[in-house]
């Protein structure tokens, strides 16, 4: 699959050459067929065979932390994934479109030096600007990107006035004491990120334009919904310090809770909770369910997962760290060419990021993460009648959460008779076995034995739900709002606590610089490539089995 991207790269930079004029091509082109080839197999990596057992290894310790241990991470796939895990021909050549599309666009901007804005130059031809309100223009966009932004499933509803409080959030209480009284109505929201347990750079030296520790390691934001039903910002607390909307400070407070946001969001919301959580699904999926009905109706949901958690491993959360002291810049381009997507683009860093995945995984539990439990977690306690306006995660993604149930519920219905078949089937119960057992898939809350139907299509549609609603949810909208920095900035440069209202000197001072704003809209472009097939279109030759119960499905969403 390599060698057809390379191919299919060289193939297209050749037509690009004859009829475009971009100046950006040949570097963008080389820095694609580097990243090819740094999901080559390695010299001496194990390769797996399609027909083999595959096994589960802990992730060992981060090289840039070799000291903090992370055997209380998820299981992943011991070895690189056999090929035909990797993406089809075609879905890589329409990967590689899609990042020339980018190297045409973003590398090669118009370079106007009396352009207004600079971080709105990477768009153009494919790459069209996202109709969305940066949070710079009003309070209203930015409380409406917790609802429908990139990461939805951070906001709570608020019972008790000791849940802020127990987030160390006392002191944004004290400021804006009225609070109580939105407690008591049931219309005070939170949303609440911690790094403090984490030192998210512990290297000596890295290149001056990389994210460094500039936000904090505890940021909290309180919402309330006014008259005219709108969400809007109570106040945000950074640490111990408490910034309101008439604050002079107010703008900068908004982009470094929004920092915050986004580096949870990418590793935490999207990488974790559906990627690396469904790898140890596919190592038993692939073990136990060869032959087994259960094999095709969950197969299609698991397409490209392994392989792209691999290159994810390679590529974005890599780190190699240099042998020498970074004094010199040869030395600087060195560093800054073997590290990872985590540490150059990223606030957090690495090391950081596997500790916080780890955090998740130590308080994760199966069924607990399906989406009514996780709602109800946040204080959504009435998925029917919660009438947060605009909160389409929850309103849309309850239909599409049901209409999932239906359909697993619909399956085992027709696989199985009655409860006791379900306990007779050996190899069912064995995959459930390894799934459940903590030095094989260790899937924490996963049912073993299964005793019913029931209990069965609840985890099938758990598990369905999280490869496709969730993963949706969490991924797509990427490009629309992380391209454009000063909305959602990946990485801050620089702490200012003061005097920080005017947009053009936090632009100048704090903001990520143009390297790294045309790599994140790089990979968000890539990372929000089309699916092969979706909810609607899963391929034939895996529904043909249960063909009655997927055209039902089917009809049910497109209605």
């Amino acid at each position: 699959q390599t060698s057809v991207a390379t191919a299919a790269l060289d193939a297209a930079t050749a037509v690009l050459k004859v009829t475009t004029k971009t100046s950006g091509l040949d570097a963008g082109v080389a820095g694609i067929k580097k990243s090819i080839e740094s999901i080559k197999p390695g010299a001496g990596e194990s390769a797996i065979g399609a027909a083999d057992e595959w096994k589960y290894v802990q992730y060992p310790p981060h090289p840039e932390n070799p000291y903090f241990d992370l055997s209380r991470m998820m299981k992943m796939l011991d070895g690189r994934p056999p090929l035909n895990e990797w993406f089809s021909p075609g879905k890589f050549v329409r990967a590689i479109w899609r990042l020339l599309q980018a190297v045409l666009v973003i590398f090669a901007p118009n370079n106007d030096a009396n352009a207004k804005d600079p971080y709105a130059e990477i768009y153009g031809l494919w790459l069209k600007e996202p109709p969305i309100t940066p949070i710079s223009e009003t309070d209203r966009a930015f409380a409406h990107q917790f609802l429908a932004g990139t990461n939805p499933v951070m906001i709570r509803r608020v019972h008790s006035i000791f849940e802020v409080q127990d987030c160390g959030a006392t002191p944004l209480v004290r400021r804006f004491p009225y609070v109580e009284s939105l407690v008591a109505k049931g219309n005070l929201y939170m949303v609440h990120y911690n790094f403090q347990a984490h030192s998210p750079r512990v290297v000596e030296s890295e290149p001056e334009d990389w994210p460094h520790l500039c936000f904090s390691p505890t940021a909290t934001v309180l919402l309330t919904v006014k008259e005219e039903g709108l969400l809007m910002p109570v106040g945000i607390q950074l640490g111990d310090e408490v910034y309101g909307p008439s604050d002079d400070n107010w703008l900068y407070a908004k982009m470094t809770l929004q920092n915050a946001d986004s580096n949870v969001h990418e590793w935490v919301s999207h990488l974790a909770r559906t990627h690396l959580t469904t790898e140890p699904q596919i190592i038993a999926h692939h073990n136990r369910l060869k032959g087994h009905k259960l094999e095709p109706f969950l197969k299609p949901h698991f397409q490209d997962t392994l392989f792209l958690n691999w290159a994810a491993r390679l590529t974005l959360l890599k780190y190699v760290a240099p042998d020498e002291p970074i004094d010199t810049a040869q030395a600087d381009a060195a560093w800054r060419e073997s590290s990872s997507v985590a540490d150059s683009q990223f606030s957090v860093g690495s090391c950081a990021i596997t500790k916080s995945i780890q955090d998740y995984w130590i308080g994760y539990s199966f069924f607990e993460y399906g989406f009514d439990k996780e709602l109800q977690a946040r204080g959504f306690h009435d998925l029917d009648n919660d009438h947060l306006p605009n909160y389409f995660y929850l309103q849309d993604g309850l239909k599409l959460w049901r209409a999932i149930g239906r359909y697993t519920a619909a399956f085992v219905d027709e696989t199985y008779r009655d409860d006791k078949d379900v306990q007779k089937d050996d190899q069912l119960q064995k995959w459930a076995e390894e799934l459940a057992h903590p030095d094989m898939g260790n899937l924490k809350g996963f049912p073993s034995p299964i005793e019913d139907k029931a209990t069965l299509a609840k985890a099938l549609q758990t598990t369905i739900w999280t490869t496709s609603g969730l993963h949706a949810a969490v991924n797509f909208p990427q490009f629309d709002f992380m391209s454009y920095q000063p909305n959602r900035p990946s990485a801050l440069l620089k702490n200012m606590n003061a005097n920080c209202s005017d947009f053009n000197y936090i632009q100048q001072h704090a903001l990520p610089t143009e390297s790294i704003t045309q790599s994140i809209a790089t990979t968000t472009w890539l990372l929000t490539l089309p699916s092969d097939h979706c909810l609607t279109d899963l391929p034939n030759s895996e529904t043909r089995t249960f063909s009655k119960v997927y055209k039902d499905f089917k009809a049910e969403l497109l209605d």
